[in-house]
């Protein structure tokens, strides 16, 4: 998987002409100074949103509908203490990081229930995806 971000580095780097010899720039400033960010970084976003949405358009009663709803109803009403140390990342942590930078929330049932009204329209979900505004 790395691989993929090292050829775009590497294919940046050769736009800028930046060479090893004449000094090194850090993998920040260089997707700063092209305006971009990394390549994988944004597939695994893009098929993570994906699924999501395949998730909130199932059926009611599908194991991934009850266990999305289930995560929400435990951690709405604190019924999950947690582990000690920092929080871990995983799924819906991620959903949840993604929703929040298209101001999103699902932080009971009645906001995810919001958030499938959205999602049963394909074009509307991958706007939200690619940031453009939801139809009114």
């Amino acid at each position: 998987m790395d691989k993929i971000d090292t050829l775009q580095r590497k294919h940046l780097r050769t736009i800028l002409n930046i060479k090893w010899q004449k000094g090194s720039i850090s993998n920040k400033t260089l997707h700063k100074r092209c305006n971009v960010e990394m390549l994988l970084k944004r597939i695994i976003e893009h098929q993570r949103w994906n699924m999501f949405g395949h998730i909130l358009r199932s059926i009611d009663n599908t194991p991934a509908q009850m266990a999305l709803s289930f995560a929400i109803v435990i951690e709405s009403e604190n019924l999950f203490k947690g582990r000690l140390g920092r929080p871990r990342m995983n799924l819906l942590s991620a959903l949840k990081r993604d929703l929040n930078t298209r101001n999103l929330h699902i932080e009971n049932l009645c906001g995810l229930n919001d958030i499938k009204d959205i999602a049963a329209c394909n074009r509307c979900w991958e706007n939200l995806f690619h940031g453009c505004s939801l139809p009114h």
